[in-house]
């Protein structure tokens, strides 16, 4: 069976082949004969399971210790493992890709490896595995009940998607690149992640102090201690009736719930609230801070527009001659650790307007409000474009993977 994709790389007109795996190449198992006391010591290394699960190329820096075996089979460079047993069908025959010359490298024993004959470039071999199109097919192969497992006598019956090897080589750099740039924002974002929580603890005052460990050149006065019902006004939010339809709006203002609040600062709702909905709404002004308390006590997020909010929710509006709205955002996480104590003592599952605006924290100078403000703005930004980024990158990769392989009759599209 062959076929021709309706978009590809530029010089590319040949059609596609379709091969089952077992005609191109062979399989092994993976480590056997051990016990526990095997493991964790050694100067040979094993890939294990989760190694395989996560990675369409396998994690060079993720691997075990294990004592030197040459009875076992060694894992060679463009060798595929599958995952046979998880406790969902869509989790099974996981596959990733080896790329590395290291010796003395085995397979954990909940998989198993496919030893190729260069009828495919690994890179290709790796993002073809974890195409939408294969992956559905290799679901369709689990067996159970309660635990589903594969045969690798099943998936080498599988038929897989073959152009040329010129082509597959522009298919699989192009995926590898893009992982390339995923994990560098991902990594990126990370650091940047550590770097706030860092500042976060040393320009802040610690528990039973009154001046930070680091501040900016010039600031030399002790904070002061403020009730957040001394910074401005505290509301609770409310729910419009969901059975009226009317208060709800496709272009209105937002309407937040706990899990519209997430890491990233720019919040988005799922619902809008209408005019109408407004009018009978708790409703706040752009610059508020949100903070969520009940169940999921601790989310904060600040409003970049008037908002309404719903009863599991706490918004402190700030006197913003005396108060940057964004340092008290920055400093509602460490509002939010004294909450989740509290509520881990039992003390407060809830946190009520009246409890919510007797919690103490420490105020500066506005100027050094506003320096402190700006570096986390800035600091915030950056995570928030990292974040983005890398969230868009594996949205453009799983769209990628979608159109690869829709079925088995329509392939790759590709950049020019």
């Amino acid at each position: 069976m062959a076929t021709t994709p309706a978009i590809r790389f530029k010089g590319f007109t040949d059609p596609w082949e379709q091969r089952k795996l077992g005609d191109a190449g062979s399989t092994y198992g993976g480590l056997s004969g051990k016990t526990k006391e095997d493991f964790g010591h050694g100067d040979a290394r094993f890939v294990p399971y989760t190694n395989v699960f996560d990675n369409p190329v396998t994690d060079t820096n993720r691997l075990e210790a294990v004592e030197i075996d040459f009875s076992q089979n060694e894992v060679k460079y463009g060798d595929a493992f599958f995952t046979v047993s998880s406790e969902t069908p869509e989790e099974v025959g996981m596959s990733s890709v080896w790329l590395s010359e290291q010796e003395n490298v085995y397979l954990n024993s909940f998989c198993f490896g496919f030893r190729q004959n260069r009828t495919f470039d690994p890179f290709y071999l790796a993002y073809m595995l974890r195409s939408s199109s294969v992956r559905s097919d290799l679901t369709l192969l689990a067996q159970g009940i309660s635990r589903f497992n594969i045969s690798k006598n099943k998936v080498m019956e599988l038929s897989v998607p073959v152009p040329a090897i010129g082509e597959q080589k522009l298919i699989g750099q192009y995926f590898a690149n893009l992982d390339t740039l995923i994990t560098l924002h991902q990594r990126k974002y990370e650091k940047l992640s550590v770097l706030k929580k860092s500042l976060l603890e040393k320009m802040f005052p610690r528990e039973g102090e009154n001046k930070p460990e680091v501040r900016f050149a010039g600031f030399t006065d002790p904070w002061e201690q403020r009730k957040l019902g001394e910074l401005g006004v505290i509301a609770t939010g409310n729910t419009p009736s969901t059975s009226c339809p009317d208060y709800y709006s496709d272009d209105g203002i937002p309407w937040v719930t706990p899990t519209d609040i997430c890491e990233s600062t720019q919040l988005v709702t799922d619902k809008s609230l209408s005019e109408l909905g407004q009018t009978v709404a708790r409703t706040v002004p752009s610059n508020s801070i949100l903070c969520t308390c009940i169940a999921s006590i601790g989310k904060n997020a600040i409003t970049s527009t008037t908002s309404g909010f719903n009863q599991q929710i706490n918004a402190l509006v700030p006197d913003t001659n005396l108060y940057e709205p964004y340092f008290l955002y920055v400093q509602s996480s460490l509002w939010s650790e004294t909450m989740k104590r509290n509520a881990a003592a039992g003390t407060m599952q809830i946190v009520n307007k009246s409890e919510f605006s007797e919690l103490i924290t420490f105020i500066p100078s506005k100027d050094e409000q506003y320096d402190i403000a700006s570096l986390f703005f800035r600091l915030d930004s950056l995570i928030t474009l990292h974040q983005r980024k890398s969230a868009l990158q594996n949205r453009l990769k799983r769209g990628w993977l979608k159109i690869a392989l829709p079925d088995q009759h329509l392939y790759f599209q590709a950049l020019e």
